[in-house]
């Protein structure tokens, strides 16, 4: 019987040569979209607003969405909810204004929509870039081959 001991040298990501960091980067470039949990906030975030998203597709920049209650209430807690700088924000401060006595909401929901699409696609983008990327490596405390392989 033969026995065999295999040493190797491990490495943090801040450790590795340039070459296998990029690997590792390429490697593992959806390190933090693997799962659903990305987006899980969205969700919970428009049920508590009075809507649903049903589903999306980035690729194709579409989204379905549900409201179960009415715009105005919907925008309402928006404006209660969200911050002037955000896009949702804009959106129902502007409906609000528009619609304050008239009942036509049609493009409500599709612009609603839309927001919450780029607001996820914004999202998506920064998770998978490098320094997202980086930042839950080091976060985790993922140890490497010196090619920049999980150990």
């Amino acid at each position: 019987m033969r026995e065999e001991t295999i040493v190797y040298k491990i490495y943090k990501f801040s450790e590795l040569s340039d070459e296998a960091k990029q690997n590792a980067l390429e490697k593992y470039w959806d390190w933090n979209v693997s799962d659903e949990f990305w987006y899980e906030y969205f969700f919970d975030e428009a049920k508590g607003l009075g809507f649903e998203i049903t589903s999306f597709d980035l690729n194709h920049h579409t989204i379905e969405i549900k409201l179960n209650n009415s715009p105005a209430w919907i925008c309402k807690k928006i404006i209660k909810d969200h911050g002037e700088t955000c896009d949702t924000y804009k959106l129902a401060k502007t409906y609000l204004e528009k619609h304050d006595d008239d009942p036509e909401w049609d493009d409500f929901q599709r612009e609603l929509g839309h927001t919450y699409s780029g607001l996820l696609l914004k999202h998506y983008e920064y998770l998978t870039s490098e320094e997202a990327i980086i930042e839950s490596i080091e976060a985790n405390e993922v140890e490497f081959h010196e090619d920049g392989r999980i150990y």
